[in-house]
């Protein structure tokens, strides 16, 4: 009776987005933001939290200066073009942050040991670690197939992380 959901995880891949960052900045007006309101991200520390970590490989297709980069975390899978585009377009020179501070960490990590059942003493280490580094924003594109069951038990494991960190 006090079950209010089961599901199954399987890891989802990726397919890359068919936007052109060279020219989404100007179109979207993202540059009007940057350079009139100036609003670039400087002093932001943007978590990226995805399947892989943002991976160096795809630094220069993204426009992400490594230098605004660090991983949290262990990096349990990396490579992926995904997080690195979703860090490029928060964070990259053509981003809507280009100031920003990336920390990236892969959720793949945590998905092998995390312990529904026990909220109090379960955890999410690298979402967690995030929030430890004293991120402001934590970005996270994943799909979802809960369909009616929008508040589940990642949306209720993320709002009980925001109570206890606001009790600190």
């Amino acid at each position: 009776s006090e079950i209010q959901e089961v599901d199954y995880y399987t890891p989802i891949e990726a397919i890359d987005c068919a936007i052109n960052m060279g020219t989404t900045k100007a179109t979207v007006g993202i540059d009007k933001i940057n350079n009139i309101l100036g609003l670039t991200g400087d002093g932001v520390k943007l978590g990226i939290y995805e399947t892989c970590t943002v991976s160096s490989q795809y630094y220069s297709s993204y426009g992400i200066d490594s230098s605004h980069v660090s991983i949290v975390g262990p990096a349990y899978n990396t490579g992926s073009t995904h997080s690195t585009y979703c860090a490029g377009v928060a964070a990259g020179s053509n981003g809507v942050a280009p100031s920003a501070h990336i920390k990236s960490a892969t959720c793949e990590y945590d998905w092998q040991s995390f312990d529904w059942s026990n909220y109090d003493n379960a955890q999410l280490s690298n979402f967690e670690a995030l929030i430890a580094d004293g991120v402001d924003i934590v970005s996270i594109s994943w799909g979802s197939t809960n369909g009616s069951a929008c508040y589940n038990y990642w949306t209720k494991y993320t709002d009980y992380l925001i109570a206890e960190d606001r009790k600190s």
